[in-house]
């Protein structure tokens, strides 16, 4: 799977464009055409960690093909970046209701008695790290929102949501959160509605 999530960013930034609609790990449709099976969600998170490798190995003179092993780094540092930053948020989210030494060792308890530790280490290049980042920063942004709501919390909420969606379509789950957040029977549910249409 972690070649087919990066396969976008050798083929997109390296390549000819008509190799673009030839990725390896598709499915032929049409004349001469393919249809990826993974996402590009994964890539477009991987592409400043993959920009710099390509930087570093111009400068250094090595392969600058997208699979020399400077390649396979930027995308251990993405994982490792974009998870510490979900382990933050999710600390920040879960002090809203638990003490700060109960949310820190939820928080740690995440990271090393799950399967998250396995694919930001082992297998850095699957979406589980990055669909990690981006529904921790969704769970903390839900509840911002409903205090004080406005056009930038609107487009974190968003836009986190829909690269969740772009990282793994079943994300898309996590929109029922957003739409549920705190109701507790048919008089909330009114109101959301009309805070929803209003907002």
């Amino acid at each position: 799977d972690m070649e087919g999530y990066y396969q976008y960013l050798p083929a997109f930034f390296l390549r000819d464009w008509e190799e673009f609609n030839r990725l390896p790990w598709a499915n032929p449709y049409g004349e001469g055409k393919t249809v990826s099976a993974f996402t590009c969600g994964v890539a477009i998170l991987q592409s400043p960690f993959f920009l710099m490798a390509h930087g570093v190995s111009l400068l250094s003179g090595s392969d600058t093909d997208g699979y020399a092993p400077i390649y396979y780094v930027s995308v251990l540092l993405a994982s490792l970046f974009y998870v510490t930053l979900g382990l933050i948020f999710l600390f920040r989210a879960l002090t809203a209701y638990f003490s700060n030494k109960t949310a820190l060792v939820a928080t740690l308890l995440t990271f090393y008695a799950t399967n998250l530790f396995y694919y930001t280490i082992v297998s850095p290049g699957t979406s589980h790290a990055y669909s990690f980042f981006l529904l921790a920063v969704y769970l903390y942004s839900v509840p911002v929102f409903y205090r004080q709501p406005g056009y930038g919390r609107a487009w974190v909420t968003a836009f986190t949501l829909g690269m969740a969606t772009l990282v793994r379509p079943s994300n898309l789950v996590a929109v029922f959160y957003f739409l549920l957040y705190e109701i507790r029977g048919w008089q909330d549910l009114r109101e959301r509605f009309g805070f929803l249409v209003r907002q």
